[in-house]
């Protein structure tokens, strides 16, 4: 496992995240996509109010969630996505 020490706004840090770790994630989202047998536009609608629930209680951690998609290339509510299980990251992109 590797450290890595990220400094910024939370938005700063997640594109850091994302973009370090873009294909990790990537990989994380095709593995869920495959246990949620979902397609894009149902778990966008899913990601979409876990996405609001995040920004109500901990808009930092939302901010990141965004950083993290922007640096990754993926979609904001899939990423959101993978930070619902577990919060605090997919096993794929520790």
């Amino acid at each position: 496992m590797k450290d890595w020490l990220w400094s910024g706004t939370h938005g700063e840090i997640g594109a850091a995240h994302g973009e370090a770790l873009r294909e990790e994630i990537q990989a994380c989202l095709t593995i869920y996509r495959s246990m949620w047998g979902l397609g894009e536009e149902a778990i966008e609608r899913r990601a979409a109010s876990f996405k609001a629930a995040v920004s109500a209680r901990f808009p930092h951690l939302a901010e990141e969630i965004a950083g993290i998609a922007r640096g990754s290339g993926v979609s904001e509510h899939l990423t959101s996505r993978l930070w619902r299980r577990p919060l605090g990251g997919c096993w794929a992109c520790r």
